[in-house]
């Protein structure tokens, strides 16, 4: 999904954040036993953020993450 966060671009991750969650959620419902979750996330600061990789970090047997160059 999308929100548009033009008006105020550096709280993109709080205004995002609850729906991005919600995504993960409906991920995880429909992935396979052993089944490959790939998810974008610009910054981790956020609360519903850190949240959401501390569940992904409890529910995968490995979690890694990137920063691109």
């Amino acid at each position: 999904g999308i929100i548009n966060c033009l008006h105020d671009p550096s709280e993109q991750e709080l205004i995002t954040s609850e729906l991005h969650f919600k995504e993960t959620l409906i991920a995880l419902l429909s992935l396979a036993t052993k089944g490959t979750f790939v998810l974008k996330q610009f910054t981790f600061f956020e609360c519903l953020t850190i949240s959401r990789m501390y569940l992904l970090n409890c529910v995968f047997e490995e979690v890694h993450a990137f920063k691109p160059f």
